[in-house]
């Protein structure tokens, strides 16, 4: 076919690159795309994209994943909540804290919002590596975003302000949760208890336990 140049249809190309994706073939992948897109200028779409996206993301070539992110636009395809989940979610696993910062930045800018999944295990990924003001900034996005099981993730995060001394920032969130129904388990309030004793404020958690026992 290739030396007679009789090319199949855009509709082979993307089932085969979803076939491709199904069984992890990224080669086979790349010289399709290279055959169809690179050399013949065919102009793929953004299922396209998420297919190549989401197979180099499995192979674990994030890097590679990235320039088919990037390279999207130019093509006339534009990135859409399913593009930047399956590449968040993937940055995620992979611990790569800087470049997730960077796409969750990017994806809620484009109106995009993360999933329940992706936005738990970003909490948890931020408070692990330290980073507070990410961690909060994703909660944020979540409770605008979902109204549902959100007990686990709220837990987590207040006690990763607590146990990162930021006890102030644990209390807020804390009340703002118990505001929104989110149900804070004893053991959370326990370790809020322990800190703001030490620190001679009893009496903000006496307050806390209350508004938790009126709700």
């Amino acid at each position: 076919m290739k030396e007679r140049r009789c090319y199949p249809g855009m509709n082979f190309l993307k089932v085969a690159l979803e076939e491709c994706t199904r069984t992890g073939d990224a080669k086979g992948a790349w010289l399709l795309w290279e055959s169809m897109v690179g050399r013949i200028g065919f102009g793929p779409d953004t299922s396209m994209y998420n297919s190549m996206i989401a197979l180099h993301c499995y192979v674990k070539e994030t890097d590679v994943a990235r320039r088919f992110l990037d390279e999207m636009v130019f093509h006339g395809a534009f990135p859409d909540t399913q593009t930047y989940n399956v590449y968040f979610q993937f940055l995620i696993k992979s611990k790569k804290v800087r470049d997730a910062l960077v796409v969750f930045t990017e994806m809620t800018k484009n109106e995009c919002i993360p999933s329940h999944a992706n936005c738990s295990s970003a909490v948890k990924m931020f408070m692990d590596h330290g980073d507070a003001y990410m961690a909060i900034k994703v909660w944020k996005c979540m409770i605008e975003s979902y109204h549902s099981d959100l007990d686990e993730t709220g837990n987590l995060l207040v006690k990763g302000l607590r146990d990162t001394n930021r006890v102030p920032e644990a209390v807020k969130y804390a009340e703002d949760m118990i505001d929104r129904g989110i149900k804070l388990n004893s053991s959370t309030l326990s370790k809020l208890k322990q800190s703001l004793s030490k620190l001679g404020k009893g009496y903000v958690y006496d307050e806390l336990l209350r508004k938790w026992k009126a709700r």
